[in-house]
């Protein structure tokens, strides 16, 4: 780095990128500092040691310090504990020079996209196609999420909550009907199943038939056989199945 240079381009492009007159005293301080290390590419400097020169409080170098790390020209690295933080000065000349060719690079591309709309035009078609893909993705995620959100709103026992998942998981593999319509009329089933169960027991007696469904890889729900029933309720079971064998239950 070239201590002339460097300084005459800080006072050059000091009116677009401005600083105050403490930040100012900091950065002559750390220029001078760093050409006597010849230049290093990062030194050390005690905090007591800038304050003796400068005579700046701590507290009016601190706000320097970020003044000038915020307007990009030095880098500060604090270290641990009362150990000396590193500083690196930003060379002013080279980061002028990267700046100039970037803007060149940007009109380059300009003038490369304006001769090139049908390029455009078939990125814009890509994009089109792929937010529209992404939109049918967030749509079956929203739909598998209306499917929970009705069991939530449905009951607010978690052991019921899990069994209708689980069940929904048997519907989808027995390629049964699976639309909110469709979930809304097993709920209602499930509910009138247990309108004879004390209302206490009615949450048990609601998992204890969604259990036996899934149990059984039926996608409907059906009475819990009664002891008192010819085989166990097994027969009425039965029975009740055959009716919906070639019928894709709503429930």
């Amino acid at each position: 780095m070239n201590y002339i240079k460097q300084l005459n381009t800080f006072y050059r492009i000091l009116p677009n990128n401005p600083i105050s007159p403490t930040a100012q005293c900091f950065y002559t301080y750390l220029l001078n500092k760093n050409n006597e290390l010849s230049w290093i590419k990062e030194f050390k400097v005690t905090n007591s040691v800038i304050m003796a020169f400068t005579g700046l409080s701590i507290s009016a170098l601190q706000r320097a310090r970020n003044e000038l790390v915020q307007k990009g020209y030095i880098i500060y690295k604090k270290d641990s504990g009362n150990n000396a933080g590193k500083y690196q000065i930003i060379e002013l000349v080279v980061h002028i020079e990267q700046q100039s060719e970037q803007q060149s690079e940007q009109q380059c591309e300009q003038q490369s996209e304006q001769q090139t709309d049908n390029k455009v035009n078939t990125l814009n078609k890509h994009k089109l196609k792929t937010k529209t893909e992404t939109n049918k993705k967030e749509s079956k995620k929203d739909k598998k999420e209306t499917f929970d959100e009705l069991i939530n709103n449905y009951t607010t026992n978690e052991e019921l909550r899990e069994e209708l998942k689980n069940h929904l998981a048997t519907r989808k593999a027995k390629k049964a009907t699976l639309t909110n319509r469709a979930i809304e009329l097993s709920l209602k089933k499930l509910d009138e199943l247990v309108k004879s169960v004390p209302v206490n027991e009615q949450e048990g007696m609601k998992i204890k038939i969604v259990q036996r469904s899934i149990e059984r890889g039926w996608i409907g729900f059906f009475p819990m056989p009664e002891n008192n029933k010819k085989g166990d309720g097994w027969d009425y079971i039965k029975q009740e199945s055959r009716k919906y064998e070639d019928q894709d239950l709503p429930f």
